[in-house]
């Protein structure tokens, strides 16, 4: 048997507001995000301040949509990173656990291996920093780059025998 009612497509409202359509006005968005990023307020104060009309005209902002203004303004005005920036932040990170391992009186398999992860990444990521002008009056010769230093550390005598030192320790203990 065919229904013979009419039928609707899809559901019939009025007064809906569009899935894309934006709720806020530019101006507004702009005086959250400048009310926070460039006054120094905070998300809640640039809101209760949007809510007084202190920012023009006065509307209501949720926090959350606030926030997600200010974090996203935030990270559009971020520079960009450059690679030989990110290369300096890697090899600053293996000098400081160099550091770290050389304070230590014996080394531990973990130890050895991240020497050896080290090594690895001094070679990947030490032409991409632009190379330090020496010190003036330093004439010693020294090893170019980390990647070289690190090398160095790992072929260094002292290395080696707290290598030993670590397997013979290693061994004796059951």
């Amino acid at each position: 048997m065919i229904d013979s009612r009419p039928r609707t497509v899809g559901a019939v409202r009025k007064n809906v507001r569009m899935a894309f359509a934006p709720k806020y006005s530019h101006e507004q968005r702009a005086a959250i995000v400048a009310a926070v990023l460039d006054d120094n307020h905070t998300v809640p104060a640039a809101v209760k301040a949007a809510e007084r009309g202190e920012l023009g005209p006065a509307f209501t902002m949720p926090l959350g949509t606030a926030y997600s203004l200010v974090a996203a303004e935030r990270e559009r005005r971020r520079p960009p990173v450059t690679i030989a920036e990110l290369a300096q932040r890697i090899l600053d990170r293996c000098v400081r656990e160099l550091e770290r391992i050389d304070a230590l009186p014996e080394l531990g398999r973990a130890d050895v291996h991240a020497l050896h992860g080290m090594s690895r990444i001094a070679r990947i990521a030490g032409p991409l920093v632009p190379a330090a002008s020496p010190p003036p009056g330093d004439d010693a010769p020294k090893p170019q780059g980390l990647a070289a230093r690190i090398a160095a550390h790992a072929q260094s005598d002292e290395l080696a025998a707290k290598v030993r030192a670590s397997r013979a320790h290693a061994a004796a203990t059951p």
